[in-house]
């Protein structure tokens, strides 16, 4: 992983990371950190980004130290956990990837006191009318609710979450755009 960009995405829920990441992995070679969950997984996900478990499963895990950051978050008033692994739980990286990408959300920052070489996007919107919207939309695909992905965008913006972060990409709802300025921070550093 030495000679390899590992380049994290965070961001609002509904900002695009997900889908950025996947137009980012049609273009380079790159392989991605999944984060532990506890939740169901949704209609239209297939892993990548997330490694589904049990609750038994995750508790053990937590028990024996596997993770770096752990973090509750209720969905439809059932409590699901999120963790992100000890790096030594993450796949091997190839000699032929150019990047490794993670989606660690708000422990990004964590993160990277043990991957010191991680660099840390936070996409967002300048037009948050056009998240709502976005966020709205996905809400009514997967069933999730909307009021309380707004409560925790209020909290990240309260909090100025998106601080700390080495590169904002914006979405403003064009996927090309914000590809373009990944690829301006990939070529930043040199890969």
């Amino acid at each position: 992983m030495e000679n390899t960009l590992h380049l994290n995405l965070s961001g609002f829920p509904g900002a695009g990371k997900t889908t950025i990441a996947k137009k980012i992995m049609e273009i380079h070679s790159t392989i991605i950190i999944p984060k532990v969950t506890t939740r169901p997984r949704r209609p239209t996900e297939n892993g990548g980004e997330y490694v589904f478990i049990s609750m038994e499963e995750f508790q053990q895990r937590n028990k024996n130290g596997d993770f770096i950051a752990v973090e509750p978050n209720i969905i439809d008033g059932v409590i699901h956990y999120y963790a992100i692994p000890k790096e030594k739980f993450w796949p091997e990286v190839p000699k032929t990837a150019e990047l490794v990408l993670s989606l660690f959300g708000i422990y990004a920052k964590t993160v990277k006191e043990y991957v010191p070489k991680m660099k840390l996007g936070f996409v967002t919107y300048k037009n948050m009318e056009i998240l709502k919207e976005r966020l709205r939309t996905r809400c009514l695909e997967d069933g999730s609710n909307f009021q309380e992905k707004m409560k925790l965008i209020e909290q990240y913006l309260q909090s100025n979450i998106q601080d700390g972060y080495d590169y904002p990409l914006y979405n403003d709802g064009t996927i090309g755009e914000t590809l373009k300025q990944v690829e301006t921070l990939i070529k930043k550093n040199g890969y």
